[in-house]
């Protein structure tokens, strides 16, 4: 694991360099385009330099979006944290021995886990990671690097205000931030800003003894607090040890602070401010990538939102063609019938299903053909079942379902992609699963409707019994909420987790 890490960062070490070189070329190739005669050589060679660079650019980007560790010190605590494909920061409390150490009990199945490294004589030192909190990349509002941290505490407003203002700050997220309003207090900036003793910021030698865990709160919101622990083991960079001098001073290290969505934030001090930049881009570039996802989910969702309040109109041929879709999907070998017996075999509350779109429009015509098609095996198993409840009807309440948990209104549909609406729990879980698939919110509506199915059956429910239905899978659609997945996979696991264990209580 150490030296696939090494591997890659020394090969985004060389695709920077030669990004760099391939500017100048291309700037000398400008140069003489503007002092040449044979213009026509020149441009095309300015076309293939440029080539080279888009194409170094983006394997540099592929490599930052892979994922990456860094070792860091936050207080008086080693922290190692990791970034993985799926763009999910995992915070880990990092102590070193050289004995092996033991893992407590309650500490077991909660992600945390013992590496071996070797020093330059070969000889194994352990290193016990203790997970302290997993976050999505989702729950940063800002990054920043290479600020100056004050010796002193500001004795009044202005000073505060001072020294909330980032001498370097970059935010690839949404905004610099030197409004103090953006911390908790509004008067008081936050508590990891005053580090008085510069002496503590050195990792301590001590490899005998793996010290204590940090006390650290993970909760969904990504907030963060860590206590001290009494003995800190060496602090690596990257795959490689700072070294026995640690980290000699702040003007030499790299400085990265994350600002969470709760306006909670959290300084750790790097080997270098090289190290620092190098954390910083990476996770811009996971930044850009899921502002790109929001972007196109936010478009998606509004398309939605338009077709949810589009009723179906018998003398649309569009609408008509939809329905159509949905009947031959059902019946492929019977002519289609506008008003038929069998829509109601289907789980419509009539022969003519368009009266049962008029609360969705013609969105929960749209959501039921996409789950007919794409998952017909399982609409065929509950149909054989022959549940108390009228499936399409069903199918049409969990459309609303979904707009309810997502908050879609339409003031909430004019707020800047930046906003809490876009920033919620079920909008970043579907943001997630939109990395794996262009049909997220169809996927997700699936997956609720999975779990409408197994309440019914569960609780043994009757058609009167809907609205209490429909209150226990909102109960267990905020469990899954809480569970924090970070992928479609991720998702689909979460909901499955959920099914079972409410098996298990019952």
């Amino acid at each position: 694991m150490a030296s696939m890490y090494k591997e890659r960062r020394e090969r985004k070490d060389f695709l920077k360099s030669e990004i760099d070189r391939q500017r100048k070329l291309i700037q000398e190739e400008d140069f003489k385009l503007m002092n040449e005669n044979n213009t026509h050589y020149v441009e095309n060679k300015l076309i293939e330099l440029n080539k080279e660079l888009n194409s170094l650019k983006l394997e540099l980007e592929e490599l930052r979006l892979t994922g990456d560790k860094f070792y860091t010190q936050h207080g008086d605590d080693n922290i190692l944290i990791e970034i993985d494909e799926m763009s999910k920061l995992t915070f880990y409390h990092c102590t070193h021995s050289l004995e092996l150490p033991e893992i407590p009990m309650d500490h077991c199945c909660n992600g945390s886990r013992i590496q071996i490294n070797f020093d330059e004589n070969n000889n194994p030192i352990y290193e016990l990671h203790t997970l302290l909190s997993t976050k999505s990349i989702h729950q940063l509002f800002s990054v920043k690097t290479n600020f100056e941290i004050p010796t002193f505490k500001p004795t009044n407003f202005f000073e505060r205000v001072r020294h909330n203002t980032w001498s370097l700050g970059i935010s690839p997220l949404r905004r610099t931030t030197s409004d103090p309003s953006i911390f908790g207090e509004r008067l008081s900036p936050p508590k990891s800003m005053y580090i008085e003793k510069q002496q503590n910021l050195s990792p301590r030698r001590d490899l005998n003894n793996s010290g204590n865990i940090a006390n650290h709160s993970n909760n969904s919101n990504g907030a963060s607090s860590l206590s001290s622990s009494p003995k800190k083991a060496d602090t690596f960079n990257g795959t490689s040890s700072i070294g026995s001098s640690g980290i000699d001073g702040l003007d030499e290290s790299g400085k990265i602070l994350l600002t969470w969505n709760t306006k909670e934030t959290s300084i750790y001090i790097l080997k270098s401010m090289q190290e620092s930049t190098e954390l910083l881009e990476l996770l811009g570039s996971h930044i850009d990538r899921s502002k790109k996802l929001t972007a196109k989910q936010s478009q998606q969702i509004k398309q939605f939102h338009q077709y949810r309040s589009t009723p179906y109109d018998h003398n649309n041929a569009e609408h008509e063609t939809y329905l159509t879709e949905l009947w031959t999907c059902l019946y492929p070998d019977l002519p289609f019938e506008k008003k038929s017996p069998l829509w109601k075999d289907f789980g419509f509350q009539s022969e003519d299903p368009t009266r049962d779109f008029r609360g969705m429009g013609l969105l929960g015509l749209l959501n039921l053909i996409y789950l007919v098609k794409n998952h017909r095996p399982w609409v065929d198993s509950v149909l054989k079942e022959n549940r108390d409840y009228p499936f399409a009807v069903a199918g049409i309440n969990i459309t609303n379902l979904m707009f309810e948990i997502l908050n879609v209104n339409d003031d909430a549909l004019q707020q800047p992609w930046w906003s809490p609406f876009w920033n919620s729990t079920y909008m970043i879980m579907l943001c997630s699963m939109s990395r794996d698939t262009d049909f997220a919110f169809e996927e997700l509506y699936f997956q609720a409707f999975k779990l409408l199915d197994h309440v019914w059956t569960q609780m043994n429910a009757t058609y009167m019994m809907f609205p209490n239905v429909m209150k226990r899978m909102k109960q267990m659609l905020n469990e899954v909420s809480t569970l924090n997945a970070n992928s479609f996979e991720e998702v689909k696991a979460r909901f499955e987790l959920v099914i079972f264990s409410s098996s298990l209580v019952n």
